[in-house]
C-alpha cells in the first residue's frame, strides 16, 4: 500500500459521542461520518510519521486486512491520500464548539428561551409603535443600502448561530459556521454545518432548530422597533434599516425553496406523518 495514503487531512473535526463513537466532519466537502473508537484511534495514528509496518505494529490487535480495508476507506472519502482540490473560502470560525455562546449551558438555554418567546415580544413592540403613531418614511439612498448590505450581513451571522444554539442544546454537533466563495461572488454562501442531526431525537426539537434563524430574525425585528421609537433621527432611520431587513429575511425564509428554513420545516413535518403511517 502506497506510503502517501498514511498521512490524514488536516481539515478534519472530531467529536466524541456518549456511546463511545466519535463524529468526524470533513471541512473539505462538508459531510459528517461516525467511526468508531477504533478506526478513528487508527485514522489520529495516520500523521505521516509512520509506515505501514508501524501502524501493523501499533494495532496489533486488529488484522492486517481490516486495517488495510480501513485505510482504503479513509482515502476513498477524503480523510486521507492526495489533497483534494478546495473551493475557494473563507471559513469564519473553524472550531465554533469553542464558541463561549455554544458552548456554555446556561447561555444556550438563555438565548433559545429569548428566541422561543421573540414573536410573542414583536407583538408588544408593533403595540408599542402604534401607540406612538410614528409615521414610518425611509428614504433609500446609497448610504441606506451600504446600512442594509451591513444589517444584513450581521442579521446573516446571527440567523446561523441561532441554529447552532438550538442545535448544540438538541445533543448535535456543529462542524461549521462558515462564509463560503464556491466560485465567484454571485456564489456566496452562509451556512452552519450541523454534524449529527440524526442525534436530535424529538421531532419538535427539529422543527426549532430548523426554525431558530426565523425566530433570531423575529428578535433583531423586535429591537429594530425600540431604535425606531429613538427621538435621534439617525438611530431611527438605522431602526427603520433593521427592520425592512430582516422582515425580508423572514419571508425568504417562509417560502419553500430547496434549502430554506420553511422547506425544511415542511420536510421534517413529511418525515413525522410518514413515520406515523409506517
Amino acid at each position: 500500500m502506497d506510503s502517501s495514503l498514511l498521512v490524514r487531512n488536516k481539515n478534519l473535526s472530531f467529536f466524541q459521542k456518549e456511546d463511545g463513537r466519535v463524529l468526524v466532519f470533513n471541512h473539505d466537502d462538508a459531510k459528517s461520518y461516525i467511526l468508531s473508537y477504533n478506526a478513528c484511534q487508527l485514522l489520529l495514528r495516520l500523521d505521516g510519521t509512520s509506515r505501514l509496518q508501524d501502524i501493523y505494529h501499533d494495532f496489533s490487535s486488529l488484522p492486517e486486512a481490516e486495517i488495510d480495508q480501513m485505510i482504503t476507506m479513509f482515502e476513498k472519502i477524503g480523510f486521507t491520500g492526495e489533497e483534494h482540490k478546495k473551493k475557494k473560502r473563507f471559513v469564519l470560525w473553524k472550531e465554533p464548539e469553542n464558541i463561549i455562546i455554544i458552548k456554555n449551558k446556561q447561555i444556550r438555554s438563555a438565548i433559545r428561551g429569548l428566541l422561543l418567546i421573540s414573536p410573542f415580544l414583536f407583538l408588544i413592540g408593533l403595540f408599542y409603535l402604534w401607540s406612538l403613531h410614528l409615521k414610518l418614511s425611509v428614504n433609500i439612498d446609497k448610504p441606506f443600502l451600504a446600512l442594509a448590505l451591513i444589517v444584513l450581513i450581521i442579521s446573516t451571522f446571527v440567523h446561523e448561530m441561532s441554529h447552532a444554539v438550538f442545535a448544540k442544546s438538541y445533543n448535535a454537533n456543529i462542524g461549521e459556521i462558515a462564509l463560503i466563495f464556491e466560485a465567484a461572488f454571485p456564489h456566496m454562501r452562509i451556512y452552519t454545518n450541523i454534524c449529527g442531526f440524526s442525534y436530535i431525537a424529538k421531532t419538535s426539537q427539529k422543527i426549532k432548530t430548523h426554525l431558530a434563524g426565523i425566530l433570531a430574525h423575529i428578535f433583531l425585528m423586535t429591537l429594530s422597533i425600540l431604535m425606531i421609537g429613538c427621538p435621534v433621527a439617525a438611530v431611527s432611520r438605522a431602526g427603520i434599516c433593521v427592520f425592512l431587513v430582516n422582515g425580508l429575511c423572514v419571508v425568504v425564509d417562509l417560502i419553500p425553496f430547496r434549502t430554506s428554513d420553511g422547506s425544511r420545516v415542511l420536510q421534517t413535518i413529511r418525515d413525522m406523518d410518514k413515520t406515523a403511517e409506517g
